[in-house]
């Protein structure tokens, strides 16, 4: 028999089970304290980037061994308090023609009525507001300027842009008075910071008619309340909601930063904790959780120059249209080049074209080689001329690489020899440039080279076998490379030889 009673509450015509004192919400009259409950998404880096309805509960599912719509509570607004069966009480002795119907009254003898439909097991469409009904146990003059919500808190992003959606239609018989039910967005729970408001009431024909409201959330949350109203005679609305969808909208599409065949991470740019969701060339998807700046770095394979990848992201269940990158070109290096150079080499992509400008405005184009270089035959350069190259492949032109031609250093000078019996070296550049001498011991002189390029320096006598090194720095500031030589051997005097006798068995003299 419970089984029986069970399944006729969810599929039958009543909403609650009328003989039930259990309590739907206990909460206190207090605005600050009718609040509902507010669901938090939880992110991690692999969820998936899937538009979905922020509304909870949208079929309206009843569970009757709580006497609750899930995620969803009745609110008066002239009370400002949750419609609980502690505050109300079922009438049951009032007989009506609509079996989905249920009368509850207050302790001041307010009557309001909750009806719903079952559509199979898809969902519900659902009505609370107030009744202008009298009988012995209530008084219709009680129940004036009254408003009634079923009653949802979601959360949002202030400044962001969301819409709403409901299907309404008029149940029973025509509604008293023609009052149409309220759909409002509110700013806070108590329904005193309206955002927008919209009359609901079914086409003339009597057929359900959509409501579809834009707006935009003032605070990070938003209440959404369906609602029936009676105005300052009795007269009241009678408005069932089915099917309600919220979504965000105008999301605009991430930002990818620009992407090169040789890149091998791609950093993609939405909002803060949005799923960035990542389209590669070949099919393959990636979803990442935006940090709190919203930014995403993928790691993914370098991609052939040309190729695309597209991005999206996903907040508040609503997805953006994807934005594009196309693999581009690094711009290719140039190698140093001087006054003196005959040549240059380019280094680039593997099979780009590489097209050189001289400074005069001469170009040239190579293809690039399996090492991805091409090299060039220059003359008559200048210092700081600047020569320019890019690259192209698969229809993408890289940006402009380019290098400054450098002075030409002086060529190092040279060193006469220099001999143990030696005290003067002579060292001989261009002229006018400066000479400077390294000494085996450290010691450094410098002498400025005269007309004829030569420079004398008195370094004393030097050991045999001992380095001297010289370079040279011309009128452009460029030092040469080094030069040396290796002290030699001087000019060694014969020895004296001591007189001798016919006495005498050997020889003495003097030599080094």
């Amino acid at each position: 028999m419970k089984t029986k009673t069970m399944k006729k509450i969810l599929t039958g015509a009543i909403a609650f089970n009328v003989l039930s004192t259990a309590p739907l919400l206990e909460l206190s009259a207090h605005a600050a304290e009718v609040q509902p409950t507010v669901e938090v998404q939880q992110s991690n880096n692999t969820r998936a980037a899937v538009a979905t309805n922020l509304l909870r509960n949208p079929q309206f599912h009843y569970l009757a061994w709580t006497q609750l719509t899930s995620d969803w509570d009745y609110y008066d607004v002239r009370a400002n308090k949750i419609l609980t069966w502690i505050d109300y009480t079922p009438t049951p002795d009032i007989v009506t023609d609509d079996s989905s119907h249920v009368f509850l009254t207050d302790s001041e003898k307010n009557n309001f009525f909750e009806s719903f439909v079952n559509y199979g097991t898809e969902y519900r469409s659902v009505s609370i507001g107030p009744e202008y009904y009298s009988t012995g146990m209530t008084s219709p003059v009680k129940n004036k300027n009254a408003k009634l919500y079923v009653r949802q808190a979601v959360k949002t992003t202030p400044g962001k842009t969301y819409k709403f959606k409901v299907y309404v239609g008029e149940y029973n018989k025509a509604t008293p008075g023609g009052l149409t039910g309220l759909v409002d967005i509110s700013n806070n729970a108590t329904f005193t910071d309206i955002i927008r408001s919209e009359a609901a009431d079914s086409l003339p024909n009597g057929a359900n008619r959509l409501i579809d409201i834009d707006f935009v959330a003032k605070s990070d949350t938003t209440y959404i309340g369906l609602g029936n109203q009676s105005d300052s005679i009795g007269k009241y609305s009678k408005m069932r909601y089915f099917t309600p969808e919220l979504q965000r909208i105008n999301l605009g599409a991430p930002s990818i930063s620009p992407l090169t065949a040789r890149d091998s991470s791609v950093t993609v740019s939405g909002e803060p904790n949005a799923v960035l969701t990542i389209v590669l060339p070949n099919g393959e998807k990636i979803s990442r959780v935006a940090d709190s700046k919203g930014t995403a770095t993928f790691d993914i394979p370098k991609q052939a120059v040309g190729s695309e990848i597209t991005a999206t992201q996903a907040i508040e269940g609503a997805v953006s249209d994807a934005s594009s990158c196309i693999v581009g070109l690094n711009a290719p290096t140039l190698s140093p080049v001087d006054e003196a150079s005959l040549s240059i080499t380019i280094k680039g992509e593997v099979g780009a074209t590489i097209t050189l400008v001289l400074p005069g405005g001469t170009s040239m184009m190579k293809v690039a080689n399996t090492q991805g270089e091409a090299t060039f035959s220059i003359n008559n350069l200048k210092e700081n001329d600047v020569i320019k190259a890019t690259q192209t492949l698969n229809g993408q032109k890289s940006p402009e690489g380019s290098t400054i031609v450098q002075a030409k250093a002086a060529n190092p000078p040279t060193i006469a020899p220099f001999t143990t019996a030696d005290t003067n070296l002579v060292v001989t550049g261009e002229p006018g440039a400066k000479i400077t001498v390294l000494l085996p011991d450290g010691t450094e002189l410098s002498k400025t080279a005269g007309a004829d390029g030569k420079a004398t320096f008195n370094i004393g006598t030097q050991d045999v076998g001992a380095v001297i090194k010289a370079t040279q720095t011309g009128s452009n500031g460029k030092t040469s490379d080094s030069a040396s030589i290796t002290v030699t051997q001087g000019k060694v005097a014969a020895p004296t030889i001591n007189g001798l006798t016919t006495d005498d068995t050997t020889v003495t003299g003097t030599g080094i």
